[in-house]
């Protein structure tokens, strides 16, 4: 006698879920995240314009903490050497005088800061405000190459121990009268300045210049 079977029906497999990356979703995190860079370089950027140096930082909060570290601070703008090539290559297509180009030109960094002391500072105080910047700029590696205390002026010039060339300066200015407090440094070329003081010099001591006229 046959017996038939009855037909074996596999168990029921769970559906397998495949997870598809949604590229739409991860094309807006990417742009998203470009935007946010671009706002926070754009705004660094731009804040930049607004801060000085390091050099200039350390001679100003030096001044300020002998002059007792209260003070106002009115202006300060710093121009870097990208911002200074554009305004070179700029004015490449306007005619200036020689001068004014030669300037330019000799310009590659430049940064200054306005302040207004809290006090006066007395003769004795400024002397020991210079004696503050030149220990100051001589562990940054500067050495003072100008100081002059007159009254009420009190004048500081520092240039690095190395780095410097014919083509090459770099300097650190400091300046005080009565409550006024002017920070500034800057770095360039000279070669342009040089070369128009040369023609300048050759143009007023020419042979021509010394030829009796009938």
């Amino acid at each position: 006698m046959n017996t038939t079977l009855p037909p074996v029906i596999p168990p029921a497999q769970p559906p397998v879920i495949v997870n598809r990356p949604r590229k739409g979703i991860q094309a807006r995190y990417v742009v998203l995240i470009i935007a946010v860079l671009l706002v926070g370089l754009t705004a660094r950027a731009v804040a930049g314009y607004f801060f000085l140096g390091s050099q200039a930082t350390a001679l100003r909060k030096t001044v300020i903490a002998r002059a007792g570290g209260q003070y106002e601070k009115r202006f300060a703008l710093h121009l870097g050497w990208l911002t200074t090539g554009l305004v070179r290559y700029g004015t490449r297509l306007v005619d200036l005088p020689p001068e004014p180009r030669a300037a330019l030109d000799t310009l590659h960094k430049v940064e200054v800061g306005v302040y207004r002391l809290a006090e006066r500072q007395s003769p004795s105080q400024a002397a020991q405000i210079l004696a503050d910047t030149d220990k100051t700029m001589t562990k940054r590696g500067w050495d003072r190459i100008v100081g002059v205390l007159h009254e009420d002026n009190t004048v500081a010039i520092y240039a690095p121990h190395k780095g410097l060339s014919r083509s090459s300066i770099e300097c650190a200015v400091m300046v005080l009268h009565d409550r006024d407090l002017v920070i500034a440094s800057g770095s360039g070329n000279p070669l342009p300045l040089i070369e128009l003081a040369s023609k300048k010099f050759e143009e007023h001591h020419s042979p021509s210049a010394f030829e009796w006229k009938d």
